[in-house]
């Protein structure tokens, strides 16, 4: 139902309804910025054990988000991990967030633990795919992020 509602009244709820919404993927794809100011208000001054769980709250949603808002959710996420590296969730969508935000995810990234780069699942792959489908004109090869390569 909350979907269904406007960006303000959304915003007005999502406090005390947020954790209550059965699609949270539908309403990022519906209204991103409302679902980015509810996160950017339950990181703000969370510790690192509560962030993990905040993530853990918006995972269906990164997709929408990183499509939709890919700068802010860059700015987002290195904002608040800025001492830890890129948070796991975030793996698969490494590539659109260094191309959205390149200098401030270049260093989140090289705060990322070496292991995240390689293996199976590593995003060292993810991250060159991204630069392969960017605009030559817009996207900078690798900013200041050879160094964690």
């Amino acid at each position: 139902m909350l979907i269904a509602c406007d960006p303000d009244t959304i915003a007005d709820h999502m406090p005390e309804l947020g954790d209550l919404v059965p699609n949270l993927a539908a309403l990022a794809h519906r209204h991103p910025d409302v679902v980015l100011a509810e996160v950017r208000r339950r990181l703000d001054g969370a510790p690192a054990d509560r962030r993990a769980t905040i993530w853990r709250w918006i995972a269906p949603a990164v997709r929408h988000l990183v499509r939709a808002r890919p700068r802010e959710l860059a700015l987002l996420v290195s904002a608040a991990e800025s001492s830890r590296g890129l948070p796991p969730l975030f793996r698969d969508v490494a590539g659109p967030l260094l191309v959205a935000a390149p200098d401030d995810m270049s260093r989140l990234l090289a705060l990322t633990p070496a292991h995240h780069f390689s293996g199976r699942y590593g995003i060292g792959g993810r991250i060159s795919s991204a630069f392969s489908g960017a605009d030559p004109g817009t996207a900078q090869p690798y900013p200041a992020c050879h160094a964690w390569r």
